[in-house]
């Protein structure tokens, strides 16, 4: 009687940056996406003829628009709706269709738009929800369907489609299976994203794990997160930064390793992109690679992707330290400017 959506993780794309161990230009490499759902297969079924429990072979749908007001729900409703009118009798096992009518006084059913579903069938966090149809006892005129409006509009169609399925009777895994399948992964409405937020973290408490060369790394590694913790110009204030022993718990990790021998340091960043757009919408988790850093400039190089990661993705936009710096600014003090 629901879709289940894998919003939170449903994407998972990693971006890396890169930094020359001269002043030079910061690049950006796009991860590759995740596939997710697919469009409805070509239909084929083997449903047994059954007595149709409407009693009527045109269900008349309503739509309550809710939040969904200004993206016209009822197209959504309608294209959905289709697919049933078209290949309906085939997984129903009787003649089955649709007519949409947005205000329809007297409806059969009504897709109701709202925030958030609440649970249904034992599911905490549904993107749709609906009566499941044997038996003419079963109907209670008008049925609520109800569906999340903070979906894209494929994702909308498809929890649609899915749950007009219940309504003539289809459960879960039935065919079409693509359609009634329990779980979809779906993109909800296009999100900020990391880069477009003037801070792209959750939260600015950070814990950090170092996997680094000795006391002079780990040393030069806590010049930089004391630098942030005091606030300096071009990164949020408030920041709390602290290590911690527990590396698959951390938010960022500093390490010794590979950049692919083109940089010196280089970063990557994972975070959920529930929207679809290549794109993460926050950072969950960071690691800073050091390849072959002195280790009097280690500091200097996780300050600078630190100012990356809280926001300044342009030098320009970056505390004063990380501006055009000489390999022999990122080797003095620079700590102690700001």
């Amino acid at each position: 009687m629901s879709v289940r959506p894998a919003l939170a993780f449903a994407l998972l794309v990693v971006t890396a940056g890169c930094v020359a161990p001269v002043p030079g230009d910061t690049t950006l490499d796009e991860g590759t996406p995740v596939v997710t759902q697919d469009g409805p297969e070509t239909p084929v079924s083997t449903a047994e003829p059954r007595p149709n429990p409407w009693n009527e072979s045109t269900l008349t749908v309503a739509v309550d628009a809710g939040p969904l007001a200004d993206r016209e729900a009822a197209a959504h409703v309608r294209a959905a709706a289709a697919f049933w009118s078209d290949h309906g009798d085939l997984f129903a096992g009787y003649d089955a269709d649709f007519a949409v009518d947005p205000d329809a006084a007297e409806p059969d059913a009504v897709v109701q738009f709202v925030g958030n579903v609440t649970a249904c069938d034992d599911v905490s966090h549904a993107a749709g929800c609906a009566p499941l149809i044997h038996e003419s006892g079963d109907i209670d005129r008008p049925e609520t369907v109800t569906v999340e409006a903070g979906l894209s509009n494929a994702s909308t169609e498809h929890v649609v489609r899915h749950e007009l399925g219940h309504l003539l009777g289809i459960e879960h895994g039935e065919a079409p299976r693509e359609v009634m399948r329990a779980n979809a992964t779906l993109e909800t409405v296009p999100r900020p994203d990391a880069t477009e937020r003037a801070f792209p973290w959750p939260d600015r408490s950070l814990s950090v794990f170092l996997a680094v060369d000795g006391d002079t790394d780990r040393r030069q590694v806590g010049h930089a997160l004391d630098y942030y913790e005091r606030g300096p110009d071009g990164v949020p204030a408030n920041l709390s930064l602290t290590t911690t022993d527990n590396r698959s718990a951390a938010d960022i990790v500093v390490r010794r390793g590979d950049c692919g021998g083109t940089a010196a340091s280089c970063f990557t960043v994972r975070g959920p992109d529930p929207d679809g757009d290549d794109t993460v919408e926050q950072y969950h988790r960071a690691v800073i690679t050091l390849d072959g850093v002195p280790a009097d400039a280690v500091g200097w190089h996780v300050g600078n992707w630190l100012a990356y990661l809280f926001g300044a993705e342009e030098p320009a936009e970056r505390p004063e330290p990380f501006r055009n710096a000489s390999p022999e600014d990122r080797r003095d003090r620079w700590w102690e400017d700001g």
